[in-house]
C-alpha cells in the first residue's frame, strides 16, 4: 500500500513504572464521511409529558438513518446504508392517543414516504409517493404533505397505529419540481418550487388562494429551497439568491427582506414560538434573525457564526434546551447554544457553553476486526469489505526501525451490493479462515484461504442465518460465530464447523447492539442500555450487570463499549455519560479489587466525545485504552496498594468514601453512574489517566498479542531506532527509557483515517468574498 504507516511510540502503558507503548498507526482503508441531508428534533414534552430519548434523527446522503440521545450527544442507533435512499426530509408526529409518544417519518430522492420503527430503526411502512421525489415534508396533525418533483402536493394520513401511512390525495400546484411546504394556521399550506413562485393553498376548499413572487437574477429563475412557519408571526423563505423574506401570510405580501448570504440558503429553522429564525447554505454560514417586541414588533438580524467548512444543508433547533444541531456535505454536526441578542455579533465559540463538534465518521458502520492468528485485518467500508495481510518487517538497512508492509489481499461485497445495499456488520475469527458480513438481506459466511488468494462463501448455512440481517456479528474463538439480529431481542450462535445454531440466548427486551467476548464468557448490550453476560460453555446466561435500569429495563445512559479484562474475569462497560463500570464477572457484582465505578475526567475526554471502544493490552495488568475517533487515553485501575501508578505523571480524580464496594451498595452506584450524578468515584484510591495527544480520525484499535505478531520492533530508545517526535517520549531520560524497553512492551494496531484523505473526499468548499470597510 503506498498510503502511509508508523510505528510511532507514545509513552508509558506497560507492566512496570515507565514500560513503553508501541502503537503501529496504519491508514489502510479509504474511508469518508458521508454528509448530512436531513435533521430533525422531536419536542422535549408532547401533551406535558416528556419525550424520551433518542430525538435527533439524522439522514445521511450514503442513505444512512441515525438516531442520536440529545442529554450526552450521543449516536443511539443507526441503519445500515443504501446507494438508493436518499432522505430529505424528517417529520415528528405526536401519536393520536392521550402520549408523549412519537412518530418518525422520512422522504427523499428515493420517491418514497416512509414511517420508521424507533426502537428497532427499521422500515414499518414505505409508501410510493405518487410525484416522484419528494424534497420535503410538512404535517398538521395527522396529516403529511409531501412536496414533489412533479409539481403537486401529495397528501398522506398516518391515522391509527404506527405503520398506517395511506395516500389520500394530492393539490396541483404547478407543472415545476416543488422544493419546499410548510403549514401554517389552521388551514393554509405554502409551497415554494423553481419557478420563483410560492403559492398559498386553502386546504379546506382544495384551491390556491394566492402566489407570492420571489426576486429573479438576471431573468434566471429562483429556487426556493427552504419554507418554514413563524408560529403567528409570519412565514420565512430562503432561496437561490441568498436571500431570506419574511411574508405576511394574509396579505402575501414581503415583510422584511435579509440578504445576509452570499449564495443558496439551503435550510431554515425557527423556535417553536416563531420568534427566532435561523438560515444556512452553501456558504457555511449560519445567521440568525429574532422578532423584537420593543414597541412596534419587527424582526431583525442578530448574528452569525461558520462552524462548518462546507455547505450546511439542515438545521434542527430544541424547543427544550434552546439548542440547535446543524450539519452538512462534510458530515460533521455541529450542536450550538442559541444567541440572539441583537449586540452578539457572532454565535458562540467553541468551548464549555459554545459549539459542540460531533464526528462525522459512524462508529457503527465504518469498523474493522483483526485476526490475531494470521495477521489479517478487515475493513467494513460501505458495500464492501477488504481484506488487508500486515506481513513480517523485513530487514532493514539504515536508520530508523524496519516497517511491515500491508498488502491488499481482496475486496468482497455482497450480493446485495447490486441493489445498493450497505454492510450492517461484519467479524472475521481469530485464526483468519472464516469472516462472516450482514446487510439488509441476511448474513453471509465466508471462507479465506491465503496461499491461493481465495475466498468462497460457504454453503448450506441454515435458512434462519442466512434470511437474518445482523446488528453485530463476533467470532467467539475460530469456532462459533455470535449475531445480534436487527430486529430480534435474541442473541443467535452458530456452530461454524457444523453450520448449525447451538443457542438462541434470550434475555434482553430490546435488539443487541454490542457484542464482545473472551474464553468461555459472552457479553450483550441492547438498545434500551441492558447489560448481560452468557456462558459459551453451558450456553446459558451468567449475569446481569446492574447499570440502574428501571421498571421498564431502560437506563438513562447506554453503552457505548464493551470489553473484557484480559484474563481477569472482569468486563468494562462505556457508558455514553462517560462513566465506566467494572463489573467482576466470576462474583457477579461490581469488582472490589478495584474502582468499580470511574468517571472519565473532562480534561482526558471531551464531555460529548464517545468511547468507541476499550481494549486490555496484555502487558499492562490493570490498565486500559480508551479511544474514539479524535482520543486514545489510558487509564490506571491498580488494586489498592499497587503503587506503581504513583510514579506515573498522574491526572487524579479526588478521593471519595462509597458504598459501591458492597453488595447492598452496587446498584445504588450503577444507578448513580448512569444518571451521571456525583463524580463517580466509588472508591478511596485514585485512578491514573494519560492522554495521548495527536490521534485523529481513530477508526479502530486492536492489542497485538506479542505470541502471533511477533517481539516489537522498536529496540533501542534512541532516535535511530524509533520514532520518538511525541512529547511524552521526548521529555522521558534515557535511563527511564532503557528501564521501560527492558521491562516490555505493549504493542497496539490502529487503523485510522488519514486528515488529507478526509480533505480530498470532500468538495470544494464555497469561496466566500471578504469585505472591509473604507474610511471616507
Amino acid at each position: 500500500s503506498s498510503l502511509p504507516r508508523s510505528w510511532t511510540l507514545l509513552g508509558v502503558v506497560g507492566q512496570a513504572p515507565g514500560a513503553a507503548m508501541e502503537v503501529l498507526r496504519t491508514r489502510l482503508c479509504e474511508w469518508r464521511p458521508s454528509g448530512v441531508d436531513a435533521l430533525a428534533l422531536a419536542p422535549a414534552t408532547a401533551k406535558g409529558l416528556e419525550v424520551p430519548e433518542p430525538r435527533l434523527a439524522v439522514g445521511r446522503s450514503n442513505g444512512v438513518v441515525e438516531l442520536w440521545d440529545t442529554t450526552t450527544w450521543h449516536l443511539h442507533s443507526s441503519t445500515a446504508g443504501h446507494a438508493r435512499r436518499s432522505i430529505r426530509s424528517f417529520l415528528w408526529v405526536t401519536a393520536a392517543e392521550g402520549s408523549a409518544r412519537q412518530r418518525l417519518f422520512s422522504a427523499g430522492l428515493h420517491r418514497e414516504v416512509s414511517e420508521w420503527d424507533l426502537t428497532t430503526l427499521t422500515q414499518l411502512v414505505s409508501v410510493a409517493s405518487g410525484g416522484g421525489p419528494v424534497w420535503s415534508l410538512s404535517s398538521a396533525g395527522m396529516r403529511i404533505f409531501a412536496a414533489c418533483e412533479d409539481g403537486t402536493i401529495r397528501i398522506f394520513s398516518a391515522e391509527g397505529e404506527p405503520g398506517d401511512l395511506m395516500l389520500q390525495g394530492r393539490l396541483n400546484v404547478g407543472k415545476t419540481r416543488l422544493l419546499s411546504v410548510a403549514y401554517f394556521g389552521n388551514d393554509f399550506l405554502f409551497a415554494g418550487g423553481s419557478d420563483s413562485r410560492i403559492a398559498k393553498w386553502s386546504m379546506q376548499t382544495r384551491t390556491c388562494e394566492a402566489a407570492m413572487q420571489v426576486e429573479k437574477a438576471r431573468g434566471a429563475e429562483t429556487l426556493v429551497w427552504s419554507l418554514v412557519a413563524l408560529g403567528d408571526h409570519g412565514l420565512a423563505s430562503g432561496d437561490s439568491l441568498g436571500l431570506v423574506h419574511i411574508w405576511d401570510p394574509v396579505a402575501c405580501v414581503v415583510r422584511y427582506r435579509f440578504a445576509h448570504h452570499q449564495a443558496d440558503v439551503l435550510t431554515l429553522a425557527a423556535s417553536p414560538d416563531g420568534s427566532v429564525l435561523l438560515s444556512s447554505g452553501v456558504d457555511a454560514k449560519i445567521s440568525a434573525f429574532s422578532k423584537q417586541s420593543d414597541g412596534e414588533e419587527r424582526w431583525v438580524f442578530s448574528n452569525a457564526g461558520y462552524g462548518h467548512t462546507h455547505d450546511v444543508r439542515a438545521i434542527a433547533m430544541d424547543a427544550g434546551s434552546g439548542k440547535f444541531v446543524s450539519g452538512g456535505v462534510s458530515g460533521a454536526l455541529r450542536v450550538h447554544e442559541s444567541r440572539t441578542a441583537a449586540s452578539d455579533n457572532r454565535l458562540q465559540k467553541r468551548g464549555p457553553k459554545g459549539t459542540i463538534h460531533l464526528s462525522a465518521l459512524s462508529p457503527v458502520l465504518q469498523t474493522a476486526s483483526v485476526a490475531q492468528g494470521s495477521r489479517l485485518m478487515l475493513c467494513q467500508r460501505d458495500a464492501q469489505l477488504e481484506l488487508w495481510y500486515l506481513q513480517q518487517p523485513k530487514p532493514k538497512e539504515g536508520p530508523g526501525a524496519p516497517m511491515p508492509e500491508a498488502q491488499h489481499v481482496l475486496r468482497v461485497s455482497l450480493d446485495g451490493a447490486k441493489e445498493g445495499r450497505h454492510l450492517a456488520a461484519s467479524a472475521i475469527a481469530p485464526n483468519g479462515q472464516h469472516f462472516a458480513a450482514s446487510d439488509d438481506a441476511g448474513t453471509r459466511l465466508f471462507q479465506a484461504n491465503l496461499e491461493d488468494l481465495e475466498v468462497r462463501r460457504v454453503e448450506g448455512l441454515p435458512t434462519e442465518i442466512l434470511n437474518m440481517p445482523a446488528r453485530a456479528l463476533l467470532f467467539c474463538g475460530s469456532g462459533l460465530l455470535a449475531s445480534a439480529p436487527h430486529t430480534t431481542n435474541e442473541v443467535v450462535v452458530l456452530d461454524v464447523a457444523a453450520l448449525s445454531v447451538v443457542a438462541r440466548l434470550k434475555k434482553h427486551k430490546a435488539p443487541v447492539a454490542l457484542l464482545a467476548t473472551e474464553g468461555e464468557w459472552l457479553a450483550s448490550s441492547d438498545l434500551n442500555g441492558v447489560v448481560h453476560i452468557f456462558s459459551l460453555d453451558k450456553l446459558q446466561h451468567h449475569a446481569k450487570v446492574p447499570l440502574g435500569c428501571d421498571d421498564n429495563e431502560k437506563v438513562k445512559a447506554f453503552p457505548t463499549a464493551l470489553c473484557f479484562d484480559g484474563g481477569r474475569n472482569r468486563l468494562i462497560v462505556a457508558l455514553s455519560t462517560h462513566k465506566l463500570i467494572i463489573f467482576d464477572v466470576e462474583a457477579r457484582a461490581l469488582a472490589q479489587d478495584v474502582q468499580s465505578i470511574v468517571s472519565i475526567p473532562p480534561k482526558m475526554v471531551p464531555p460529548c466525545a464517545r468511547v468507541c471502544g476499550i481494549s486490555a493490552p496484555p502487558v499492562g495488568r490493570g490498565k486500559l485504552l480508551l479511544w474514539g475517533h479524535s482520543f486514545l487515553v489510558k487509564v490506571d485501575l491498580k488494586a489498592p496498594g499497587d503503587k506503581d501508578a504513583e510514579e506515573e505523571q498522574p491526572y487524579k480524580r479526588k478521593k471519595r468514601k462509597s458504598k459501591a464496594g458492597t453488595p447492598e451498595g452496587a446498584e445504588a452506584a450503577a444507578t448513580d453512574a448512569t444518571k451521571g450524578g456525583g463524580d463517580g468515584n466509588t472508591s478511596t484510591e485514585a485512578c491514573v489517566w494519560k492522554a495521548y495527544e495527536g490521534m485523529q480520525h481513530i477508526v479502530s484499535l486492536h492489542p497485538l498479542e506479542e505470541s502471533q505478531w511477533g517481539a516489537p520492533l522498536l529496540d533501542h530508545p534512541n532516535g535511530n531506532a524509533a520514532e520518538v517526535s511525541h512529547p511524552s517520549v521526548a521529555t522521558a531520560n534515557k535511563k527511564r527509557l532503557r528501564a521501560a524497553f527492558a521491562q516490555g512492551r505493549a504493542m497496539v494496531l490502529t487503523l485510522e483515517v488519514a486528515p488529507v484523505a478526509i480533505e480530498k473526499s470532500l468538495p470544494q468548499s464555497f469561496e466566500r468574498k471578504s469585505y472591509s470597510r473604507v474610511k471616507s
